[in-house]
């Protein structure tokens, strides 16, 4: 079965489109099918044409700019598959994922994070203004070996160089 990513990127994040600029590039080197939501309706709809296709997504991009609307939704869409959640470091701490993770950040221990959460894999990568280019360039690699093997170790690995 193809591994298949599905990337989710607000339309207010436009100046910080990471998200957009993969699926670009993955377009451009003919990968598909390829998931691309910038609204929960769109999400939903991407996951119900996989279904129905006897297709499910493999790993889930994404960029938590401007997205706190829909963050606490996600979880329960993503299941357990692998998660990249992309933190616009200048705006850390405005997009609601780390109030998701630790509903009480007075609590912040291991216990209290994954208890609100479904269990997956995750990798939290951080970004700004002046690095868009070189994260997207970096997460276009991930994804393309994550295609290949479906093994998520490319997106930690990528994370702490």
């Amino acid at each position: 079965m193809a591994a298949i990513p599905v990337f989710i990127e607000v339309p207010a994040a436009s100046d910080a489109s990471i998200c957009g600029k993969v699926v670009s590039l993955l377009t451009e080197r003919k990968v598909e099918p390829i998931g691309f939501a910038t609204s929960l309706v769109e999400l939903k709809e991407i996951l119900k044409t996989l279904k129905e296709l006897d297709f499910e997504p493999a790993i889930f991009v994404l960029n938590t700019f401007k997205a706190k609307d829909i963050i606490p939704e996600l979880d329960a869409l993503m299941g357990e598959k692998p998660a990249v959640y992309l933190r616009r470091g200048m705006f850390a701490g405005q997009s609601g994922l780390m109030t998701h993770l630790v509903p009480d950040v007075s609590k912040l221990n291991t216990m209290s994070m994954l208890k609100n959460m479904t269990p997956r894999l995750t990798s939290v990568w951080t970004y700004g203004a002046k690095n868009t280019d070189q994260v997207a360039s970096k997460l276009l690699n991930c994804t393309m070996k994550f295609i290949a093997d479906q093994n998520f170790r490319h997106f930690e690995i990528a994370n702490q160089v």
